[in-house]
């Protein structure tokens, strides 16, 4: 493909504003909405 990737950098906290409409850390871990190294990184700051 060779194409360049594009980061997506949020406004808002997506993991707070997951958790009030009831989406737990170990819920979307389960569940498998994003992945370990999404969550990871969302909980850093770096998107």
């Amino acid at each position: 493909m060779g194409g360049k990737l594009y980061m997506i950098i949020y406004k808002i906290n997506i993991l707070e504003a997951l958790k009030k409409a009831g989406y737990s850390s170990y819920r979307l871990r389960q569940e498998k909405v994003l992945g370990e190294g999404t969550l990871q990184q969302l909980r850093i700051g770096k998107y």
